[in-house]
């Protein structure tokens, strides 16, 4: 699945069972008088503590919104293999408070493996612009999250992401996954976005609330689109199946409104009938230049425009 289109994380350090008592011969006897030989107690072992798994999410099902566990209940009872991916991909629209219920599946092994797979590919995506994240999902045990994750650092692109790709295909025990290591440091983009842009595309990807994604959609707007970057990976934001309809909303907006001069870009938004919300977003704005109203009256003399209504009223009619 491409993703084109915060809950707090830990580090799980296991400790393993400890106090192993050393085997000690049992006294023997020289006389009925003789004593027992005394039992040496076993000496105190400590702990010892493994090394880290690369990635674990906490999960507390008692802060997940109740759609959110209601579509987590379903998909734990589903069993035609079909609906599966459509399910995961419904769950995980609901933003932020579905990426711990996705962790939740995908790390199930009582689970199917659809359920396990699909829920493992997505939950990755929520990571798509955080670098050193998506990294330790590489090195997940988790097969569904290391190679998603994998992917998404082609997407992020940079000789950074690159050259991990690479190292960590020289190491891998799989030699199918060395090769999906590899074929995504291939495709890689040459250059990535700045750390602080591909930030503020992480908050309004992960952090809840209409204020704050408002707010960081407006400065990316500002701080990139109006200066020719980041085009290319809002896009993927507004696409990605991680994206609530908060994050597609003001991702829209900003797409939109950070393109205001590039009628040609706006067009092209406009003409992107399965994306209402972007396409509203373009109208809005071409309607503001003349040339963008005769774009309009073009697409109002078309049969069936499903935003007549919407066109008519922006042109004042």
């Amino acid at each position: 699945m491409q993703a084109s289109r915060y809950c707090p994380i830990v580090l799980v350090v296991t400790l393993a069972a400890c106090d192993r008592g050393r085997k000690v011969e049992p006294a023997t006897r020289t006389s009925e008088t003789t004593k027992s030989t005394p039992v040496e107690p076993a000496p105190k072992v400590k702990p010892r503590i493994d090394k880290p798994t690369p990635w674990s999410e906490q999960v507390d099902r008692s802060t997940w919104p109740a759609e959110v566990t209601r579509r987590v209940d379903e998909l734990r009872r589903l069993t035609a293999r079909p609906e599966v991916a459509g399910r995961v991909v419904r769950l995980a629209k609901q933003g932020p408070g579905a990426r711990q219920a996705l962790w939740s599946l995908t790390s199930d092994p009582s689970l199917p493996e659809p359920q396990r797979a699909v829920s493992g590919i997505v939950y990755a995506q929520f990571y798509r612009f955080d670098l050193p994240s998506l990294k330790a999902l590489v090195q997940s045990p988790n097969p569904f999250v290391a190679r998603s994750a994998a992917q998404q650092l082609g997407h992020h692109g940079g000789e950074e992401a690159r050259r991990f790709l690479l190292s960590t295909a020289d190491s891998a025990s799989s030699p199918g996954f060395a090769r999906h290591l590899r074929k995504a440091a291939r495709h890689a983009r040459a250059r990535a976005l700045p750390k602080r842009a591909n930030k503020l595309l992480h908050r309004l990807l992960n952090e809840q609330g209409k204020a704050t994604k408002k707010q960081v959609a407006a400065m990316f707007s500002v701080d990139y689109i109006e200066q020719g970057q980041g085009e290319e990976d809002l896009l993927q934001l507004i696409e990605s199946p991680c994206s609530d309809s908060d994050s597609r909303m003001f991702g829209s907006f900003a797409l939109c409104r950070g393109s205001k001069d590039n009628l040609d870009r706006l067009k092209k938004y406009a003409g992107r009938s399965n994306d209402k919300l972007l396409r509203y977003a373009a109208l809005k704005e071409l309607a503001e230049h003349a040339a963008g109203k005769a774009f309009l009256q073009q697409l109002l003399a078309a049969p069936g425009e499903p935003m007549r209504d919407r066109i008519k009223k922006m042109l004042g009619k």
